[in-house]
């Protein structure tokens, strides 16, 4: 449930005045909620961020994960709601990756999987670093870098067979890297 702080933001006006607007209305989301409109970015999946725990992840996208393994090291948590399904990467209890590998969820620049490796791109033209996958033959690794010098830490990872993404990571780093999953 969103705090009264979060739902309405406070904007000075000329003359000293104080403006009180919904967020839809000061720039912020009017609601904080994983839907399927929701993005996978280098940031997270809408609400859930990278760098949340487990508890702030289900309060901020208002869903219920569930879980493999139990240790601290590495597990993943898992968010099944319809069209939305997504896999979250924990280290040391944090989020650090989220992975997508069936259609639904798009991500920055409107990807989904099952796109065209050649759209991916075309639409990230000279932002991309390009390496063979290692398990997919003929596969490749579409590694978009962020242009923020703040995001340098971050990645989108489109994975695709050589013609189609079949795979999204997006994450910190060296965790968006990792081929292997854990937990």
């Amino acid at each position: 449930m969103p705090t009264v702080r979060r739902m309405f933001m406070m904007t000075a006006v000329a003359g000293g005045a104080i403006a009180i607007a919904p967020p839809a209305l000061a720039g912020g989301e009017a609601d904080d909620k994983v839907t399927s409109a929701s993005r996978v970015t280098i940031d997270g999946l809408g609400p859930i961020k990278i760098g949340m725990t487990e508890r702030q992840a289900e309060r901020a996208g208002q869903v219920t994960l569930t879980g493999s393994g139990s240790g601290p090291d590495c597990r993943y948590l898992y968010l099944r709601q319809g069209a939305i399904q997504a896999d979250f990467m924990l280290s040391n209890s944090r989020i650090v990756r989220v992975d997508l590998v069936r259609r639904g969820v798009r991500t920055t620049g409107d990807v989904r999987i099952g796109d065209s490796e050649a759209s991916v791109r075309r639409r990230f033209a000279g932002r991309l670093r390009i390496q063979p996958t290692k398990y997919i033959p003929g596969g490749f690794d579409l590694e978009l870098r962020p242009r923020k010098r703040s995001e340098r830490n971050r990645r989108l990872i489109f994975g695709t067979d050589g013609t189609k993404v079949v795979y999204v990571q997006a994450g910190r780093l060296p965790e968006a890297r990792l081929v292997e999953r854990c937990g």
